[in-house]
């Protein structure tokens, strides 16, 4: 029977102190395979077993070329007690000591923040033969966010082991259960309480524009019959193929702009199409700036550390919490985002996994500041509001003889009966508020947000 290995950001299963064999985290017999990524190396996710006698058995395995093979973990290891990692390697050829493959690392990491755990130092012998490899993780450190990545590197050290070879493995398995099943969604989806849609059929609310770059052979179609209405109502949606790049994404201009400090949630729901038994589909987020200077608008990108492992055959909605995103390797922060960044098939550019996977998206939602665009801000008018969202004050670019607050209910809030151009706004709520203002015996009305 097919197995799928599923993910929803946010929930993890509780940690189980059971036999490592009690759970299967990756084999290709089975079906069950968790998301790989090679890193100056090739994985291929199923390939014919050279050695069929026991202990392994099976038809077909996981093999990687010199480098390392990056296994995203589901469910991440929150603790470390108790636990356990087992899993089969097979080298086809002697490494730089004559008689092994080489040496081998198997490490556990964080990305958020980043911490990196050694499980031990292994070598293989270069025989054709399986060998069971475990790791007892009782003792080691744990990390803040919990354990993201199982990563077996190869070749450490400059070893030679494994140049012209392949490492096959299989039969990964864990503690803790990497399996967890994704909820029925309604067909129709709903706000979070505080969010605005920001790219949404169903609701004909399409502020936010997607960008695609086709330079590595992949497309982006907007307005496409959904095909898979069961899980989502809306009759059009996006649909992304992806190419064969290393990091591609579907990059997403926002009406207005998110400020990354606020807490808030993005969220949107996606549809996959790929092989159960390929290599499982991801997701990861981050914001960018237009203030940047480089043109992809990286400088100062924040990115999330929550990547979302995607189901195939059925509509998933997927939330991440603005709290997960941390500044990139680049220094540059600013003090809002106005570019929503979606990542699919995160840093896996092997063509056989990555190269013509679909994403549908649709349901896109964010902070109601993104929503809120420079044209809402400013109406029939040159006179100007800043900042905007407002923490506790902002300015008018011209001074006004009066002003009226309402809430969105249109209730009086806040009124002021003299000249000024600054105004405090401590005292509000935190919300989206309409205020009329009088110059020169003109009424102009503008809206912002409170944070």
């Amino acid at each position: 029977m097919k197995k799928q290995l599923l993910l929803l950001s946010g929930l993890f299963l509780a940690t189980l102190t059971v036999s490592a064999q009690d759970n299967i985290w990756h084999e290709v017999e089975s079906c069950t395979t968790l998301s790989v990524t090679s890193i100056s190396s090739t994985f291929v996710v199923s390939v014919t077993n050279p050695n069929t006698t026991p202990p392994n058995t099976s038809a077909n395995v996981s093999s990687f070329t010199k480098g390392t093979a990056r296994i995203a973990l589901v469910n991440p290891i929150m603790d470390t007690t108790g636990q356990s990692i087992s899993l089969e390697l097979l080298a086809d050829v002697a490494g730089g000591n004559g008689v092994g493959s080489g040496l081998f690392q198997v490490q556990l990491q964080s990305l958020n923040p980043v911490k990196t755990t050694l499980l031990g130092n292994i070598f293989i012998t270069a025989d054709g033969t399986w060998e069971l490899k475990t790791f007892n993780l009782d003792g080691k450190p744990n990390a803040v966010n919990g354990y993201e990545y199982l990563y077996i590197n190869s070749g450490v050290n400059n070893d030679t082991g494994a140049t012209d070879g392949i490492i096959y493995f299989d039969k990964l398995k864990g503690s803790l259960s990497q399996e967890i099943q994704t909820p029925t969604l309604a067909a129709t989806p709903t706000l979070t309480a505080g969010n605005a849609w920001l790219y949404n059929h169903g609701t004909s609310e399409l502020g936010a524009t997607p960008n695609f770059s086709t330079d590595s052979g992949g497309s982006m179609e907007t307005n496409v019959i959904n095909p898979y209405t069961s899980d989502n109502a809306s009759t059009n949606v996006l649909k992304i193929t992806r190419g064969d790049a290393n990091f591609e994404s579907v990059l997403f201009d926002l009406p207005g702009s998110i400020d990354p400090t606020s807490g808030e949630t993005v969220k949107l729901r996606v549809y996959t199409v790929y092989d159960q038994c390929d290599n499982a589909a991801n997701m990861k987020f981050s914001l960018k700036s237009t203030e940047a200077t480089d043109t992809n608008g990286n400088m100062g990108q924040k990115v999330s550390s929550v990547l979302m492992t995607i189901p195939s055959g059925k509509w998933t909605e997927v939330e991440v919490n603005l709290s997960t995103f941390a500044a990139g390797q680049q220094s540059t922060e600013y003090a809002s985002y106005d570019r929503l960044n979606v990542y699919l098939n995160f840093a896996d550019g092997t063509p056989a996994l990555s190269d013509g996977s679909i994403f549908y998206i649709d349901a896109l939602q964010g902070p109601e500041s993104a929503a809120l665009s420079t044209s809402d801000i400013v109406l029939n008018s040159p006179l100007k509001l800043f900042p905007n969202p407002v923490n506790t004050a902002f300015v008018l670019s011209q001074e006004v003889d009066s002003a009226t607050f309402y809430d969105l209910m249109g209730r009086t809030v806040k009124q002021i009966n003299s000249k000024q151009t600054q105004f405090d706004v401590s005292d509000l709520s935190k919300g989206l508020y309409l205020m009329d203002v009088m110059r020169n015996n003109k009424k102009q009305t503008l809206r912002f947000i409170k944070k």
